[in-house]
């Protein structure tokens, strides 16, 4: 089994070759040298990513519904200043901010106000009713508190919520936490996938990388660049991908993520 160092070697080799083999193509498209190194670059550096994304098939992967299973199982199953600690990072989605620990539970700010935050540690099988709420409800001294549950919330937990007016609470299940913990990374130690799962989970990984926000820029980038080269040098080689990168920059635009309202003013 090659070891570290000798698959590190393999990959500057294999990123080489694509740039030498790129570069060689872009050159004789343009008739310029400078022209061929700048259009590989950015060509290799898509091909690589590629060429990982397609690797991770051989691994196997869990599933969206897997992976948010196995948080919320960590979160149920951890310590609760350890369980809180996760809350801070998660709770940023729905605009909480300035988080801290204190007395098994979270301070921070919504709005511009203070917020109480309360880990209910349930099995995910179970429901959290309407008496954790209620327990929840005489323990704030906040204006407002989030009650934040494993298990999902029964039909009255949420309605005796919603008549609680000092202070006022929200709930925050597996339901409203799923699009926080869908874009965390999978665990170590995934099972073993068959063929179809497998290549299933390789392609809903690829899409959501694709469309994540933070590469609209770089997307919009390359495709200004391909279609500046196109215009100047009339070659289709530059049209097809320029136009496909601006193409990735909409979807990714159009994915930006929307911050959940827990209370509505």
């Amino acid at each position: 089994m090659r070891n570290i160092m000798g698959r590190v070697i393999d990959r500057i080799a294999l990123a080489l070759l694509f740039y030498v083999v790129l570069f060689v193509f872009f050159t004789a498209q343009t008739q310029n040298m400078l022209w061929g190194a700048l259009m590989a670059l950015p060509v290799t550096l898509m091909a690589l990513y590629a060429l990982r994304l397609w690797r991770r098939r051989k691994t196997g992967a869990w599933t969206v519904e897997e992976n948010i299973r196995y948080h919320l199982q960590m979160l149920m199953l951890a310590p609760r200043e350890q369980g809180l600690r996760k809350l801070i990072i998660w709770l940023a989605h729905f605009g909480v901010t300035d988080a801290i620990l204190s007395d098994g539970r979270l301070l921070g700010q919504l709005d511009g106000r203070p917020i109480e935050v309360r880990l209910l540690q349930k099995p995910l099988e179970a429901q959290a009713q309407a008496e954790d709420v209620l327990k929840f409800f005489h323990a704030v001294h906040a204006p407002r508190g989030i009650l934040v549950s494993t298990a999902a919330f029964s039909d009255a937990a949420a309605v005796f919520a919603r008549q609680c007016t000092g202070p006022r609470v929200a709930l925050v299940g597996p339901r409203e936490l799923r699009p926080v913990l869908k874009k965390l990374p999978a665990a170590d130690g995934a099972p073993a996938r068959d063929a179809k799962k497998r290549r299933q989970a390789s392609l809903s990984e690829l899409k959501k990388r694709a469309a994540d926000v933070r590469r609209q820029k770089r997307y919009l980038l390359y495709g200004t660049l391909m279609i500046m080269a196109y215009i100047l040098f009339n070659s289709w080689a530059f049209l097809v991908p320029g136009l496909v990168c601006v193409f990735l920059a909409v979807i990714a635009r159009r994915s930006r993520p929307v911050e959940q309202k827990l209370f509505s003013d």
